[in-house]
């Protein structure tokens, strides 16, 4: 849903709907996206952590389909479609710095992510579930709306900054609902996630905008609760 499927499938269309030719401009993103791949997944996730890298990213990514877009909607000749040589390759840059943000935070964050918050008994089918979630919308966005963005009147420009908001969109998402998971064990990670009701979710979100570790300080359950006053009532005479 952030473009990374509709860029990689009509590079070439958005490209040439904006009079950029060559292979080179194919190409240089791709290579942008693999660059970050191997950065982020080898030298920064376990150093930084996963959830720096998915925010960090997620806010370049939008920022570059919002300037992309704008200078595109702003340089292209309304007759004849094409755009001059400086905001074409302006407009490309800000589609290499889309991807290079993608490979190092989303491109494999989002997959070790998924992976690591889910417990043994559904960790299966979670991320069976979340992997349908994501290619269904995404296959559906990528094979028939961006076509009909790129060639309608929102054109190469409008369809950068669709996708420049629905980024934006996620950032408020990763900075309340995505704790830290760097360096904890599963039994650690589980209970991040254990709240109940409105008033448990914001002590959730509001623990991770403040530390970023999700670590919510409540009360003992009612198990708890009941076991320690058994143990305090001790064995009936």
């Amino acid at each position: 849903m952030t473009g990374i499927n509709a860029i990689v499938s009509f590079s070439g269309t958005l490209f040439k709907a904006l009079g950029l030719h060559g292979i080179t401009f194919a190409i240089i993103p791709f290579v942008a996206f693999a660059a970050g791949n191997a950065v982020g997944s080898f030298i920064l996730v376990d150093r930084v952590g996963r959830r720096p890298l998915l925010l960090l990213g997620m806010v370049a990514m939008s920022a570059a389909m919002l300037v992309g877009g704008a200078v595109a909607l702003l340089a292209q000749d309304p007759e004849t479609g094409h755009i001059d040589k400086i905001s074409g390759y302006t407009i490309v840059s800000m589609i290499v710095m889309y991807m290079f943000s993608f490979g190092i935070s989303w491109g494999y964050g989002a997959w070790l992510y998924i992976s690591e918050i889910m417990p043994l008994r559904v960790r299966g089918k979670a991320v069976g579930l979340c992997t349908a979630m994501n290619w269904g919308p995404a296959n559906i966005l990528s094979a028939f709306v961006t076509p009909q963005m790129i060639s309608s009147q929102l054109g190469p420009g409008g369809t950068l900054i669709f996708f420049g908001c629905v980024c934006f969109v996620v950032i408020p998402f990763v900075a309340t609902c995505v704790p830290e998971t760097k360096g904890k064990t599963l039994e650690e990670i589980v209970p991040l996630f254990r709240f109940s009701g409105w008033r448990g979710f914001r002590a959730f979100a509001r623990a991770n905008l403040r530390s970023g570790l999700g670590e919510i300080c409540e009360g003992p359950s009612e198990s708890d609760s009941s076991d320690a006053s058994s143990a305090s009532e001790g064995p009936e005479g």
